[in-house]
């Protein structure tokens, strides 16, 4: 049995993304196909220091990866993702970078063990599953189907890689690290 990972951005107090385009009904965090022409233009300001590093992934009211990150899950073979390139531009110094993308994870799995799992339910599902804020996550490995990638249906801000992803990563860090966190989650 693969063992999986909960995948975050590293918490950056002081600086982040500051300005970004309103994508209306093409929300990434839906698992959804979005029509490229439906986008508006991806220009996003952030308030990283001039010359540092940024992280190749970036959460915060929409979800940026590097062309490095990106490259990386892709080499591997993972290829349920939509990327829609940015430009990226400091408030402070109005340096431009282009080698982000808008990164949609696409499907969402409803792949948790509600019984073995802790959590908070947010809002009922009227039928359907409950939105959830997990205090203790616990995934199905029967539910998975093999993905390597996925968003959970209960808590789709939770973004969920495998062992591979994480190996791959590991392999190919850069120097300044990939500004993440990657957090071992309970498989049954």
């Amino acid at each position: 049995m693969k063992d999986y990972y909960k995948f975050e951005s590293s918490n950056y107090v002081n600086y982040g993304i500051v300005n970004s385009p309103k994508l209306g009904e093409s929300s990434i965090m839906q698992g959804r196909y979005i029509d490229p022409e439906k986008l508006p233009e991806l220009v996003f300001e952030h308030s990283f220091p001039t010359g540092e590093a940024i992280p190749h992934f970036l959460t915060g009211g929409t979800v940026l990866a590097s062309k490095r990150l990106i490259d990386v899950i892709s080499n591997i073979g993972v290829d349920n993702y939509q990327a829609f390139p940015v430009v990226l531009i400091n408030t402070e110094s109005r340096e431009v970078r282009k080698d982000y993308y808008l990164f949609n994870v696409l499907g969402l799995l409803s792949a948790t063990d509600t019984d073995s799992s802790k959590y908070d339910e947010i809002m009922k599902g009227d039928g359907e599953l409950p939105l959830v804020a997990f205090k203790e996550m616990v995934i199905d490995s029967k539910k998975i189907h093999g993905q390597k990638m996925f968003r959970l249906a209960e808590e789709p801000i939770s973004l969920i890689v495998d062992q591979d992803i994480v190996a791959a990563l590991k392999t190919n860090k850069p120097d300044e690290g990939w500004g993440v966190v990657v957090e071992e989650i309970d498989v049954v």
